[in-house]
């Protein structure tokens, strides 16, 4: 006989007054029964179970755990090992860029699962990290990510994202190598950060190619800056259009569209409508990172929810950064 709990009088987000009786593990939802016939229900539902606890949940809104759409966990918890006195966007990557090579593969599995442990406390059933990739450190980070992601499969479930730096550049061809081998390896998304690129229209055409032939979606790391013609957003969307690729496209960050013009912002957050690219919003990082170098009035660094809403777009928000020399906080 199984033991079970019962969440009474639990009102869902649809406005629902309802009795919920979930297994003993908290992961298993066994049924749901309209609250206002409890007593009926409960005796239908507890057949050949034991409801052993019983928790009043008057008051309270019942949710389904939820999804952390941008993470990374091959930075997290390393805040103490790598220092970033300037506390922007530039200083956290030098400081990464030089630490990087030191990590070992035990450092990565322990850090990261450690993280996924605080997210799963908060509630999230399905994380989403972005995890380097680099003629330095090559896949090295991705594969303990993997051993991480199969440890903890049947508690959260971990979906990662290459993210390559010099698609354009010098090293471009043995970047695109590794990129290719990590999508061997079981690399379930890829990414990139085009804004920092020699050729950045380039490295998305390439960032697209690279998914394309692993039918894989795309989440690009997009206008992470406050200059007003940063282009990542609209040139993924109309790269997208044009080649007519089908998996699923999201741009992170997108801090950039904030700055621009408001016919700039519809123009933009329209043809991000019509490639059906989803939008994630950072603020939790990006508040901490941008406008280092605006002393008086400094922009908030978030990108353009409200018009990218009224366009359409699927806007999400996500944490980014977990106590790592691109935030210093977070739990």
């Amino acid at each position: 006989m199984s033991r079970t709990i019962l969440l009474a009088n639990a009102r869902l987000a649809d406005d629902r007054l309802v009795d919920v009786t979930v297994s003993a593990d908290r992961r298993t939802v066994l049924n749901i029964v309209d609250a206002t016939m409890a007593d009926a229900n409960i005796a239908d539902a507890g057949v050949g179970q034991q409801c052993d606890v019983r928790r009043d949940l008057s008051g309270h809104v019942l949710l389904p755990r939820f999804h952390e759409p941008h993470a990374h966990l091959d930075k997290a918890l390393s805040i103490n090992s790598v220092d970033n006195p300037s506390g922007d966007l530039g200083g956290a990557i030098t400081a990464w860029v030089a630490h990087r090579p030191t990590i070992t593969h035990d450092d990565y599995v322990r850090r990261a699962t450690a993280a996924v442990e605080l997210y799963e406390r908060a509630g999230v059933r399905v994380l989403r990290s972005h995890v380097d990739l680099g003629t330095d450190v090559g896949t090295s980070g991705l594969e303990a990510l993997l051993e991480v992601k199969a440890n903890v499969a049947d508690r959260v479930e971990i979906r990662l994202v290459g993210l390559p730096v010099g698609l354009t550049g010098d090293n471009s061809e043995q970047i695109i190598k590794v990129c290719k081998r990590a999508l061997a390896l079981g690399l379930d998304m890829m990414g990139g950060v085009p804004h920092i690129e020699a050729d950045p229209a380039m490295a998305i055409e390439t960032i697209l190619d690279l998914a394309g032939s692993h039918g894989c979606p795309v989440d690009i790391h997009a206008d992470e800056n406050l200059r007003a013609d940063s282009n990542d957003l609209a040139t993924l969307a109309r790269a997208a259009i044009r080649t007519g690729f089908e998996p699923p496209l999201t741009a992170s960050h997108c801090v950039a569209l904030s700055m621009a013009a408001p016919q700039r912002q519809q123009e933009v957050s329209a043809v991000a409508a019509e490639a059906n690219i989803a939008v994630v919003a950072l603020p939790h990082t990006n508040l901490y990172l941008q406008a280092h170098d605006h002393p008086v009035a400094p922009p908030r660094g978030l990108t353009a929810v409200g018009e990218l809403r009224r366009h359409g777009v699927t806007v999400l928000a996500g944490g980014d950064n977990l106590q790592d020399p691109f935030n210093p906080l977070g739990s």
